[in-house]
């Protein structure tokens, strides 16, 4: 009888204590989020998803919530009237399995405090258009995905430095975004995909500094003021499924693709400003690229600009050889002379590559 009697009470304990919570809870409705404290007096923690969806609904006070402390599943903010978070209170993930979606909210300008790991799911904030700053997100730390998109009042991305993604990272289409300085936390490697995607304003990738490989796509595209892509030097070439870079109208130096296009890796490099327009172009800049080793007491080459013949010089005993490139890329002429003809050569900008017993360097010529 008092095995019966304790299971009892451990029973009703267990009930009273985790049974006042909704097990799946949708809510569509401002009385429904009113009605919460009445309907689940002792629910702080839930443990099943909450979905608050008010599509052709009248939502616009969370406050009605602010008894809950912890989340250990789903939590979905969508379609609502909201401008702020106020009354909500801050809310902890714990556990392995969360999710924190925030989309579709024309009016939202601020959010509330979340922190802790969204584990195997991981963090959406979309098309929130009044959106001003993320800061409220710092206390995030571990997931799976991150992706920030179309928010068009996002001028940066503070607020995610804690957070280490681990599959996919996307941000796209915020069109007041200069900078991606926040995930500084995002160091992979991504085993899926890296999208920076139509940013209208970005200048450049600085914040991705510390990310160290993408096993599958790497991909900018469409950021129409772009210029500078060096912060993801310090990715490992040979974790990039397939680099694309294209429809960046104002990029024009890619050298950050010099190794990855050294090991012959799948890429895609188009509509960009001339220098980075092609994977040709890329090329022919690493090589220009390569430090000269003192070119200027070693080698010179005269005239330039020349228009039939130009003569290699070298006060060194290595000399090995040289090829001209065009300013596409394009091999032209490789030879072991140091008296070349270029009588034939369009006018136009070339490269000449001198190779000797120590290295290859690289000078700019002019064919008149």
């Amino acid at each position: 009888m008092k095995k019966i009697l304790c299971f009892t009470l451990l029973l009703f304990s267990y009930l009273y204590g985790n049974g006042q919570c909704p097990q799946f809870l949708v809510i569509q409705s401002q009385q429904q989020i009113d009605d919460f404290a009445s309907n689940y007096p002792n629910c702080t923690e839930l443990t099943d998803p909450l979905i608050i969806n008010g599509h052709n609904s009248d939502i616009v006070d969370l406050s009605g919530l602010n008894q809950i402390s912890k989340i250990k599943s789903h939590f979905r903010i969508t379609y609502t009237d909201l401008v702020n978070f106020d009354g909500l209170g801050s809310i902890q993930f714990v556990g392995q399995a969360a999710l924190l979606d925030i989309s579709d909210n024309p009016l939202l300008t601020s959010i509330s405090n979340f922190s802790g790991p969204l584990g195997y799911f991981g963090l959406t904030v979309f098309n929130n258009p009044k959106l001003e700053s993320l800061n409220p997100l710092s206390g995030l730390t571990d997931m799976n995905y991150l992706k920030i998109i179309g928010n068009d009042n996002l001028e940066n991305l503070s607020g995610l430095e804690n957070i280490q993604a681990h599959n996919e990272v996307v941000i796209s289409s915020n069109d007041h975004l200069t900078s991606l300085e926040g995930l500084e936390g995002v160091s992979g490697p991504l085993s899926d995909h890296l999208r920076i995607l139509s940013n209208n304003t970005l200048q450049s990738l600085s914040g991705l500094d510390n990310l160290e490989g993408v096993y599958k796509d790497l991909q900018i595209e469409g950021n129409a003021v772009l210029q500078d892509i060096s912060a993801l030097a310090n990715i490992d070439p040979t974790t990039v499924g397939h680099w694309i870079v294209k429809d960046n109208l104002e990029l024009e130096e890619c050298s950050v693709l010099c190794e990855y296009l050294n090991i012959d890796g799948l890429a895609t490099i188009e509509n960009n400003l001339t220098g980075c327009n092609s994977e040709q172009e890329v090329e022919a800049s690493c090589l220009l690229n390569v430090p000269d080793f003192n070119i200027d007491s070693l080698y010179s080459i005269f005239p330039n600009p020349a228009s039939t013949k130009i003569k290699i010089v070298t006060k060194g005993m290595g000399f090995a050889g040289a090829s001209i490139y065009s300013a596409s890329g394009k091999k032209v002429l490789s030879t072991p002379k140091t008296s070349i003809d270029i009588s034939n050569f369009s006018e136009g900008v070339y490269f000449v590559e001198i190779t000797d017993a120590q290295a290859s360097i690289v000078k700019k010529i002019v064919k008149k």
